[in-house]
C-alpha cells in the first residue's frame, strides 16, 4: 500500500489543480465589451475615425483568407459608456488573443505584449493587463484601440473586460498562474526528470525503456515551451514546424515505451507509430505559414489516434495482465488524452463558454503522468541495482570459492607431483636394493652354517621384498592376508625345524583391512616367529587368531624351555612390537606359557573397509 501512495497523491494535484476552472463571476462593475468595429490596416497608430471601420462581434477568429490576403495586422475601437464610475483605478484585462496586442485609450498608448516585428511576440496563452491612467478618462465617450498582430490562421480576439483593478487583477493573476507560471514551473520538472532518465539510461543502455521515456519527456517539455515562451529565438514558422513535431513524437515515443513497460513486443506497429511522427515533421516542415495551421489540426487527429490507441492497449493488457502499473498507466492515459480533446477543442472551436472559463490543461494533467511514471521506473531501476549488487556479491563470492579451490587444486597437484617424485626416488632405490642387497641376503641364506643365521637371512630377505615389492601399500582382504603370514612362517619354521598350529575363525568376514594395520601385524608375527627361532629353543609354535566385530586378536605361544620372563632385557625387536601395537592402536601383553614357553598377545581394534571390496 505504501508504495501507491505518491501516484495517488499525484493524481490528487491533478484534482486539485481542475478544480481551479471553475472561475469566480466578474464583479458587477466589469464592463464586458462583446462587440467593437473593426479596420484592416498596418498603421502603427490608432486609424482615424472616419476610416471604414466595420461592425464584428467578439470573439473575433480570423477565419476568412480573404482578411490574411490583404494583410496581418488589425485594429479594433471598442466605446465606452460616457460617464463610466471611476471610484478607484480601472484598467482593460485581454484575456486571450493570438498573437500580440497593443492596447490605446483614447489615443494615449498603454502598451503592449512585445515585438511586432518578425518573429512577433507570442501571446497567444498569455493574457494581457492595462492600467487606465484616471487622467485619460473622458466626461463623454471612452475609446479602447487594440492593434492585433495575426499570423494566417491565428489570429483571435476575446471579448475585452474593463473594469476596476480590485475586480479584474485576481482574475488576470489567476489566468497567468495557470497558463504561464504554471507552465514553466511544469517543464523545469519535466526537463529534469528527462534527465535523470537518460541518466538512468546511461547507467542501463541495454534497456530501451528509460531511453524513450525520456525522449518522450523531452519531446513534450519542448512542445510545452510554447505555453509560456513569449520571445522566440527563431522564425514562427520554424517554431511552429518544431513545437508541433513535438506533439507527434511525444505520444509516438510514449506508445513506444508503453509496449516495452507492458512486455509485449510490436516490431510492425513501432515502424508504423515512427512513419507517422516522422512523416509529420517533414511535412510540418514544408508547409508554407499560410497553411500550416490547417495541415497540423489535420495531422494531430493522427496523434489523437495514437493516444485512442495507447488507451486501449494499456486497458486491454490490464485486464490480463491485472498489473496495478498499467492499470495506473492507463487511468492517467485516459486523463491525458481527455485534456488533449479539450485542448485541440479550444484551439479549434469557438464555444462561448469554452472560451470564458476555459483553460489549456493538457499542461497540468501530463506532467503528473510522468511524475507516476517516473516514480515506477525509478523504483524498477532501484531494484534492477540491488538485485545487481546482489549478483556481484554472489559473483565475488563464487570467484573467492573458486580461487580458493583452484589454490587447493594447485596445491594437490603439487602434492601429487611431489609424491610421484618421491615414489619414483624410492622405485630407483628399491631397485639398487633389490639388485644388490637382494642378492647377497640370497647368498647368506645359501651359505649360512647354522639355521638360525639362515632364518635370520632370510627373514632380512623377505623384509626387503616386502619393501622392494609393495612400495606403496594398499589394503588387502583379510582373509589373503592370514593366507600369506600363515605360508610365510609355517616355511620359515619348518626351515627352522619346529611345528606349526595355525588357528584361525572358519568364516573370516569379509572386507578389505587398512594397509597399516596389516604391515604392523605382519611384522608383530614376523618378528615373534624370528624370536622363537633364534631364541626359544622350542619344537612347536601355535598362532591364534580370534575376531570380533571390533576387534582383532592375535596369540602367539611357543614351547620352549622359559625361565622367569621378568628377568628378561627386552631387546629392540620387542620394543618394536609393542611401538606398531600402539600405531594401532591396540597393546601387546608378553608373558609365560604353562607348562614351559612364552606366550604373546595382541589386541587391536577391526576396521574392515566392506566398501572398497564391493567396489572391487
Amino acid at each position: 500500500m505504501s508504495q501507491r501512495q505518491p501516484f495517488s497523491a499525484s493524481y490528487l494535484l491533478i484534482i486539485g489543480l481542475l478544480s481551479l476552472l471553475a472561475l469566480p463571476a466578474y464583479a458587477s462593475s466589469v464592463t464586458e465589451l462583446w462587440s467593437a468595429e473593426f479596420l484592416l490596416s498596418d498603421a502603427k497608430t490608432p486609424p482615424p475615425d472616419n476610416a471604414a471601420w466595420e461592425t464584428i462581434s467578439l470573439p473575433d477568429k480570423w477565419t476568412d483568407p480573404n482578411r490574411y490576403r490583404q494583410g496581418l495586422t488589425g485594429w479594433y475601437r471598442l466605446q465606452l459608456p460616457a460617464n463610466a464610475p471611476i471610484d478607484e483605478s480601472w484598467s482593460i484585462y485581454l484575456w486571450r488573443l493570438d498573437m500580440n496586442a497593443a492596447v490605446y485609450f483614447n489615443g494615449a498608448f498603454l502598451g503592449d505584449g512585445g515585438r511586432f516585428e518578425e518573429p512577433t511576440a507570442r501571446n497567444w496563452n498569455r493574457p494581457l493587463y492595462f492600467q487606465i491612467p484616471d487622467t485619460l478618462w473622458r466626461p463623454d465617450v471612452n475609446i479602447i484601440y487594440i492593434r492585433l498582430k495575426a499570423y494566417p490562421w491565428y489570429g483571435v480576439l476575446a471579448p475585452v473586460f474593463i473594469g476596476p483593478d480590485s475586480a479584474l487583477r485576481p482574475q488576470f493573476e489567476l489566468r497567468g498562474f495557470l497558463q504561464n507560471t504554471m507552465s514553466e514551473s511544469l517543464f523545469t520538472v519535466t526537463m529534469a526528470v528527462a534527465l535523470f532518465m537518460l541518466g538512468l539510461w546511461l547507467r542501463r543502455r541495454h534497456d530501451y525503456l528509460y531511453l524513450l521515456f525520456a525522449l518522450s519527456l523531452l519531446a513534450y517539455s519542448t512542445f510545452s515551451l510554447n505555453l509560456f515562451v513569449r520571445d522566440i529565438p527563431v522564425s514562427a514558422k520554424t517554431w511552429w514546424a518544431l513545437t508541433h513535431a513535438c506533439i507527434d513524437w511525444w505520444v509516438v515515443l510514449l506508445a513506444l515505451f508503453a509496449h516495452r513497460f507492458a512486455g509485449i513486443a510490436r516490431p510492425r506497429t513501432d515502424w508504423l507509430l515512427l512513419a507517422f511522427a516522422g512523416l509529420g515533421s517533414l511535412l510540418y516542415a514544408l508547409s508554407p505559414l499560410e497553411y500550416l495551421s490547417r495541415v497540423t489540426q489535420i495531422w494531430h487527429l493522427g496523434a489523437l489516434l495514437v493516444g485512442i490507441y495507447l488507451v486501449v492497449f494499456l486497458t486491454a493488457v490490464w485486464r490480463r495482465q491485472r498489473s496495478w502499473e498499467l492499470g495506473l498507466f492507463a487511468a492517467g492515459m485516459t486523463l491525458v488524452l481527455a485534456l488533449g480533446v479539450h485542448d485541440w477543442l479550444l484551439n479549434s472551436v469557438l464555444l462561448q463558454k469554452m472560451w470564458m472559463n476555459g483553460f489549456h490543461l493538457l499542461h497540468l494533467g501530463t506532467p503528473a503522468l510522468f511524475l507516476v511514471i517516473s516514480w515506477h521506473l525509478t523504483e524498477r531501476f532501484i531494484r534492477a541495482l540491488n538485485e545487481a549488487e546482489t549478483l556481484n556479491r554472489d559473483l565475488e563470492a563464487r570467484v573467492s570459492a573458486a580461487r580458493q579451490a583452484l589454490a587447493l587444486s594447485y596445491e594437490a597437484q603439487e602434492a601429487l607431483r611431489q609424491q610421484q617424485v618421491a615414489i619414483e626416488e624410492r622405485e630407483r632405490i628399491y631397485q639398487d636394493l633389490h639388485d644388490d642387497m637382494g642378492a647377497k641376503l640370497l647368498s647368506l641364506v645359501y651359505r649360512a652354517e647354522n639355521t638360525v643365521n639362515a632364518d635370520l637371512a632370510r627373514a632380512a630377505l623377505q623384509d626387503l621384498r616386502d619393501v622392494v615389492s609393495r612400495p606403496v601399500r594398499e589394503g588387502a582382504e583379510l582373509m589373503i592376508l592370514l593366507t600369506d603370514w600363515q605360508a610365510e612362517n609355517r616355511s620359515r619354521l619348518e626351515a627352522a625345524g619346529m611345528e606349526l598350529h595355525w588357528h584361525e575363525p572358519a568364516c573370516l568376514p569379509k572386507g578389505i583391512l587398512p594397509p597399516e594395520l596389516g604391515i604392523n601385524l605382519e611384522r608383530i608375527l614376523r618378528e615373534a616367529v624370528s624370536n622363537a627361532i633364534r631364541h626359544s629353543g622350542a619344537s612347536a609354535m601355535w598362532v591364534k587368531i580370534d575376531l570380533t566385530e571390533e576387534e582383532l586378536r592375535l596369540q602367539i605361544e611357543d614351547d620352549g624351555p622359559t625361565a622367569d620372563i621378568s628377568t628378561w632385557h627386552p631387546g629392540r625387536g620387542l620394543r618394536n612390537m609393542q611401538e606398531r601395537a600402539r600405531l594401532s592402536g591396540g597393546e601387546l601383553e608378553r608373558e609365560s606359557r604353562a607348562p614351559n614357553g612364552c606366550r604373546v598377545r595382541v589386541r587391536v581394534p577391526l576396521k574392515l573397509d566392506e566398501s572398497a571390496n564391493t567396489n572391487a
